[in-house]
């Protein structure tokens, strides 16, 4: 038995549908199919009614969906344990740092480690959300540092961590001062030119849940660039390319400086939290960091 048997047989169940398993899984359907066929045939029992249309579960696959989902996610979290135990002894502590996050945060972060004396050497892996929790949830990296908002899931298993909330944010819709001025002597009869993120990463589903929406009910708007990278989204601002919701806590000094304007008439923010999380089944030195800063806050609090 192979264990991406299980792990198309979970997805199957998850999307009701070979050809959108398929896809998700990056391969055809009459692989995926053989695929499922070879777990059933290793298990001694059928899995799907392939008589009905559309897709349907067994009566005895169905019975035991929650067996299948806890013994894959058993087999991952066995492997992370394995792989993270035989690093136990090694010093380097991988972070998987959002983008956003990587310098307007991380420094004050790392500090803040180092104050709890936990003296390690530190590897710095930045990426976009989805990949970040992706490095966490493979073992690839120790903590975790990402936005989230509870309107957009990260798909992050709560069990998987210990999760720290370390400071609020929020997306602010910026502009440079020329660009402010003239939408500000608009009055909304002119359309705003928009730098913005697409609509499946994670910035972009945070604005349309609400940001996003609420701009366009009130103001034509051009989009004239597209980034996952808000850092880019940021350069382009400052030169006055266009209007970019961007993290409050990556653009203080430029807000302070004046060299980025809130455009608040025009559209409010969506709000974020700075977020860290410790492997609960990673290293010992994950595990005491996690302690450290854990005792640290309810020090604090006292």
């Amino acid at each position: 038995m192979q264990l991406k048997w299980l792990d198309d047989f979970i997805a199957l169940i998850e999307t009701g549908s070979f050809t959108k398993t398929s896809s998700l899984r990056h391969i055809s359907q009459p692989a995926l199919s053989r695929r499922i066929q070879a777990l059933e045939e290793w298990l001694g029992v059928p899995l799907i009614d392939r008589a009905h249309k559309p897709l349907r579960l067994t009566p005895i696959a169905t019975r035991n969906e929650a067996a299948f989902r806890n013994l894959v996610a058993n087999i991952y979290q066995f492997r992370a344990f394995l792989e993270q135990d035989a690093l136990n002894n090694e010093a380097e502590i991988t972070i998987a740092a959002q983008h956003s996050l990587a310098t307007s945060f991380m420094s004050a972060f790392l500090e803040n480690l180092n104050e709890l004396e936990a003296p390690h050497n530190f590897q710095i892996r930045t990426a976009n959300q989805e990949e970040c929790v992706d490095m966490l949830v493979k073992n690839l990296a120790g903590i975790l540092v990402i936005h989230e908002t509870p309107l957009v899931p990260n798909g992050l298993p709560a069990h998987l961590t210990d999760r720290f909330v370390m400071a609020p944010d929020e997306l602010i819709l910026v502009a440079s001062p020329s660009l402010y001025a003239f939408q500000k002597n608009a009055e909304g009869k002119e359309p705003l030119e928009l730098l913005s993120y697409p609509s499946d990463s994670f910035f972009g589903q945070a604005l349309l849940v609400e940001a996003m929406p609420r701009l366009l009910q009130s103001h034509r708007v051009v989009v004239k660039c597209m980034s996952e990278f808000s850092f880019s989204l940021r350069e382009l601002a400052l030169i006055g390319h266009g209007a970019a919701w961007l993290p409050r806590s990556m653009i203080g000094r430029e807000l302070e400086q004046g060299q980025l304007c809130h455009l608040g008439f025009m559209s409010k923010s969506a709000p974020l939290s700075i977020v860290v999380h410790f492997a609960k089944y990673g290293s010992e030195a994950v595990s005491k960091l996690s302690q450290r800063l854990d005792d640290s806050r309810h020090n604090t609090s006292a």
